[in-house]
């Protein structure tokens, strides 16, 4: 197993979310309700998967995921990562 790092574009306001674009083996291989390791900076802190969209995005091939995050993690629009274990 290797651990794999995948940026996001950001955290939104209010209940905090994380958007991420996952590869699609990725994202077949986790299971809604989960929780999963993030980091933001130095801080490292638990999200739960609430959602995989159903679309593949065109341009990137990837499969949006959706994540809820501690309210105290990081400010809104900041960036933070998932860390992701699979076999290569």
């Amino acid at each position: 197993m290797e651990a794999h790092e995948i940026g996001i574009d950001g955290v939104e306001a209010g209940a905090l979310e994380a958007r991420i674009g996952l590869p699609q083996d990725v994202a077949a291989s986790l299971v809604t309700g989960t929780r999963h390791r993030f980091r933001s900076g130095s801080e490292s802190f638990d999200g739960e998967l609430v959602a995989l969209l159903p679309e593949i995005d065109a341009t990137t091939r990837t499969v949006t995921a959706l994540f809820t995050l501690p309210a105290d993690v990081a400010p809104a629009g900041a960036t933070v990562e998932l860390a992701v274990e699979r076999d290569v």
